[in-house]
């Protein structure tokens, strides 16, 4: 690369070289999906969403059909696939968000009283040392967290919203969502006098 005495004549005629290749994909890309729409007779189709991660087959495992785990030396599983260790960390999240493992009405995650209860069940679907049960709790509790706030969220926007709770209430018992919130409008109120 040559560089002139500024330094900054050549630099500017790099980004003038790549920014015309940006614009003509960027047009190229729009001009694409416009005679997509014009030619077709149909209404643009919408995107389907998957919707949540259920898991069946591996709830349905017996104990002769579990999947045996590799750890590192962190207690982290890395096998023996890569697939073995996402359906292993999926599976977390799909007990992350069942109310009889981790109900949602706790306020944090070391009052949750059925850590043993979830370290059992995993181990009756994948053969995991003793030593991955921290980043299995620990994988559940940022599953559990995130879902948490998930359905906040969710409760909060049809509050506003003035909309009907049942489809909140499909998700979790009403009175562990009534529970949430109001632990959340505590917290919401002690942070408003606190500053």
């Amino acid at each position: 690369m040559y560089i002139n005495a500024s330094g900054m004549v050549l630099e500017r005629e790099a980004e003038n070289e790549v920014q015309p290749m940006i614009e003509t994909d960027n047009v190229a890309h729009e001009r694409e999906s416009e005679t997509m729409i014009e030619g077709s007779s149909e209404a643009p189709k919408i995107k389907k969403h998957r919707g949540p991660t259920k898991k069946t087959d591996i709830h349905a495992r017996t104990l002769e059909e579990r999947t045996t785990i590799i750890l590192n030396c962190y207690g982290q599983p890395i096998g023996p696939t890569p697939k073995d260790v996402e359906d292993l960390s999926r599976f977390l999240g799909t007990i992350a968000t069942t109310t009889e493992f981790a109900p949602l009405n706790y306020v944090d995650w070391p009052s949750v009283p059925t850590h043993d209860q979830i370290w059992e069940y995993v181990l009756e679907k994948f053969m995991i040392p003793p030593e991955g049960r921290s980043w299995v709790l620990e994988t559940v509790n940022l599953s559990w967290r995130g879902y948490k706030s998930k359905l906040k969220k969710l409760y909060l926007e049809a509050v506003e919203k003035g909309s009907n709770l049942d489809e909140l209430y499909e998700l979790m018992p009403k009175d562990e969502l009534e529970d949430l919130i109001r632990t959340k409008q505590e917290e919401q109120e002690k942070s408003r006098e606190a500053g």
